[in-house]
């Protein structure tokens, strides 16, 4: 399997070769690369980006005249990669696979502008690697997930060239269809966790664990101890206020938190797993300070080997209000 380092060397040298700046990372506008990962935390590096991604999309329809077939099927690639870069972005993809799609759509779209196009054109199929190790990529179904809204246009741009309008990939496989992987008959492990956390909190705006948090998070270690086959799902929540993608951020610096000073207590990272789910999925809908503070949260799951969750309550013993902003008020003039 092909590694981080060495895919990124390849990147570099197609990069190179169609003149696209390198393998060098930049926000500004105009750039041709996406905001770096560290620094995606404002709406307004999200617009520039999603501004990017589409601004290609247009290069590619604008660079595809004549319509011959091969020029379709790499305008077809081309789109594809942008259509996987834009779902992965929005979804706050912190690996390199946005830059990575957009960076192969860019070497398509060298190859229909002509300069390097003999040489790059085979250096960008979807790899293999990259495809099996990605969560959007995985999953038979993809290819109609990230269709590119231009794909409907190229296809028409195909038929009155008279060439066969056939997908670059299958066509998925019905969800109903697959076949469900086997689980075991019996799994070992308890039936209940007696005085386990099923979450914990966050103050406003903070992912920082407070002493509480770790009391909590303390009694949630000792009480995995004694069954080392059964899992933890940790998801990360916040409450609805700030944007959208700042507050996936901030959901997965919660997360990060809770599995770190588990594994420093003991639990093996190999039974914790993480997820980011940002503001998605408030615990309560109300708009009170103790509403907010109820959603500030990593859940905690405990699952057998089989799947099965084990049934908790919910933990309030380090609820983390904020305070309340009295409005001062002017003083009266003598």
């Amino acid at each position: 399997m092909m590694t981080h380092s060495c895919r990124a060397l390849a990147l570099c040298t197609v990069a190179a070769a169609i003149s696209l700046g390198g393998c060098a990372r930049g926000g500004a506008v105009g750039s041709s690369r996406l905001t770096p990962v560290s620094d995606r935390l404002s709406d307004e590096s999200f617009a520039r980006d999603l501004a990017l991604i589409a601004a290609q999309e247009r290069r590619v329809m604008q660079a595809v005249a004549p319509a011959t077939t091969e020029r379709v099927r790499i305008a077809r690639r081309a789109l594809e990669y942008l259509a996987l870069a834009r779902d992965a972005y929005e979804r706050n993809d912190r690996s390199s696979f946005p830059d990575d799609a957009l960076a192969w759509a860019q070497a398509d779209l060298a190859s229909l502008t002509g300069g390097a196009a003999a040489t790059v054109t085979s250096a960008v199929p979807m790899p293999g690697p990259a495809k099996a190790a990605h969560p959007f990529l995985a999953g038979k179904a993809c290819y109609a997930e990230t269709q590119s809204p231009w794909a409907q246009t190229l296809n028409g741009m195909e038929a009155r060239a008279g060439a066969p309008i056939v997908p670059d990939r299958p066509a998925p496989v019905p969800v109903d269809e697959r076949p469900l992987p086997e689980r075991p008959t019996r799994c070992a492990g308890p039936e209940r966790l007696v005085g386990v956390p099923g979450n914990v909190h966050f103050a406003l705006d903070r992912s920082m664990l407070s002493s509480a948090t770790r009391e909590v998070l303390d009694r949630a270690a000792a009480a995995l101890a004694p069954f080392p086959n059964v899992r933890v799902r940790l998801a990360g929540h916040t409450d609805v206020r700030a944007s959208e993608a700042y507050n996936q951020a901030l959901s997965e610096r919660r997360v990060n938190a809770v599995r770190d000073y588990l594994a420093a207590r003991g639990v093996s990272v190999e039974r914790l797993e993480t997820d980011a789910r940002g503001e998605l999925q408030p615990l309560v809908a109300g708009g009170s300070a103790r509403d907010h503070a109820r959603n500030r949260r990593v859940e905690l799951r405990y699952v057998l080997c089989d799947g099965t969750e084990i049934p908790l309550s919910e933990e309030l013993s380090d609820l983390q209000l904020e305070a309340i902003r009295r409005r001062q008020l002017p003083r009266e003039k003598d």
